[in-house]
């Protein structure tokens, strides 16, 4: 009789979980994606794609685009919502080109939380009758989907 051992923890450990593709779009693209989708909105909300029209996917004056009113009080804000946007993207972008397939189904994970997050914050603006259409709309509802397949699946 042979000793049954407990199977190889490191082998455990080393299993990717999660990973499915979608036609073309793995784990990695979809890391990837996340990273230009944070770039976008870091330079939008920076104020940086004023010269683009404000229009859902294009750029625009975030206070126009958002309805905002540009104060001395909420200039800071939108410079620590843009502080934070970068902090989030220089971490996803560490992450996703230094990271192997693992890292990439994570950060096709944290991504779908992140966007379930924007989610709440458009469904609960649109309860309040406060929501504007932008491509924030869109995303929150389809990248939760996209990312969760490609994390999970």
């Amino acid at each position: 009789h042979k000793l049954q051992l407990a199977p190889d923890p490191v082998a455990t450990i080393v299993t990717l979980r999660g990973g499915a593709s979608l036609g073309p779009i793995t784990p990695t693209v979809g890391a990837w994606l996340q990273v230009v989708l944070e770039a976008y909105f870091l330079a939008l909300m920076s104020g940086n794609l004023k010269f683009l029209p404000a229009l859902p996917f294009m750029g625009g004056d975030p206070y126009a685009k958002y309805g905002w009113t540009e104060t001395a009080s909420t200039k800071p804000l939108q410079t620590q919502f843009a502080g934070a946007i970068g902090y989030l993207l220089s971490i996803t972008f560490a992450a996703t080109y230094w990271g192997d397939a693992a890292a990439h189904v994570n950060v096709c994970r944290g991504s779908m939380l992140a966007w379930l997050v924007c989610g709440g914050v458009f469904f609960g603006q649109l309860a309040k009758g406060t929501t504007k259409f932008t491509e924030g709309n869109v995303m929150c509802v389809v990248l939760p989907l996209l990312f969760a397949y490609l994390g999970f699946a």
